[in-house]
């Protein structure tokens, strides 16, 4: 007869985490988890020539295997198929789901801080309320999911897609945002403070009332965003494309160097103390090739472009 510890060892894990998930399913809300695991070891008696009864350690190891890589039943770990699965209020603390496919998965509520989702694809997840403090999240697909009110603080979600994502109220203080796809994203009240949005493209984003203090936004794309209340004191802006936004806002010592402002709003902005050397700015109606129209630039009333070093350019 093999050793216990042998048997174990050439135990496939493969097979252990197939059977599993077949046991947790096939088994009724009543069936204890010492009941599970015996059910869940019973062929590998045979295939092993195991004893019958396993010792109480044994148990306890699988027991150990199943509480680690398991939660509601769903096997958690690298390139999972989590299509569709309802981990409302899961612990996922640090959990390896990198590749892993979410899409429409309810993650309302869960515990995903410090996990990594690198290169997973979690379009049309619901993460509501979720914790998602400092995890990785480069390179996942959030497109039209809902992060309304989560927690993204320091999360990394560089050259990551969240087109139509909602991210109403949701807090991404400090968030490493560089090149992420935010076209037609809802950000409104979201709080971007610190962040770093370097070549971020926010065309067509909802920004009201979101607070972008101090952020960086150098090359970033919000041709068409709407900024309307939006706080932008002392954010970075160097070289970003600002053609049609809405900038009724605050941009009160904020960075605006060498930026487009053609067909811009700033009529109700206060720009004290703003930066716009080398700003771009039009006097005329512009109409591009596809018949496009940009209207003249708009300015706070008694607002001198030419003394803030601002550059016409009705081209």
């Amino acid at each position: 007869m093999k050793s216990i510890s042998k048997e174990l060892k050439e135990m496939s894990i493969f097979d252990l985490k197939w059977i599993y998930s077949h046991v947790y399913f096939k088994s009724t809300k009543s069936t204890s988890k010492s009941n599970i695991i015996k059910l869940l070891l019973q062929p590998f008696n045979r295939k092993y020539k195991m004893e019958t009864l396993l010792p109480k350690d044994l148990l306890q190891h699988v027991g150990s295997f199943i509480e680690k890589d398991y939660v509601n039943g769903y096997f958690i770990g690298p390139n999972a198929e989590l299509a569709g699965a309802n981990l409302t209020g899961a612990d996922l603390t640090g959990a390896n789901l990198t590749g892993a496919n979410l899409t429409r998965a309810n993650l309302t509520g869960a515990n995903l801080s410090g996990a990594d989702l690198s290169g997973a694809d979690l379009s049309g997840a619901d993460l509501y309320y979720s914790n998602l403090k400092n995890a990785n999240l480069v390179g996942v697909n959030l497109y039209y999911s809902n992060l309304k009110n989560a927690n993204l603080v320091g999360v990394n979600l560089t050259d990551a897609n969240l087109p139509l994502a909602n991210l109403t109220r949701a807090n991404l203080t400090g968030a490493k945002l560089i090149n992420v796809y935010f076209e037609d994203a809802d950000l409104t009240g979201a709080n971007l403070t610190k962040a770093d949005l370097t070549k971020a493209d926010l065309t067509d984003a909802d920004l009201k009332n979101a607070i972008l203090t101090t952020a960086d936004l150098s090359r970033a794309d919000l041709s068409r965003a709407d900024l309307t209340g939006a706080t932008l004191n002392y954010a970075y802006f160097e070289k970003a494309n600002l053609k049609n936004a809405n900038l009724s806002t605050n941009l009160k010592d904020s960075f605006l160097l060498g930026v487009n402002l053609q067909g811009a709003n700033l009529q109700d902005a206060h720009l004290q103390g703003a930066i716009l050397t080398n700003a771009k700015y039009n006097t005329e109606t512009i109409i591009d090739i596809i018949g496009i129209h940009t209207i003249p630039t708009k300015f706070p009333d008694n607002f001198d472009p030419e003394s803030n070093r601002m550059i016409i350019n009705n081209i």
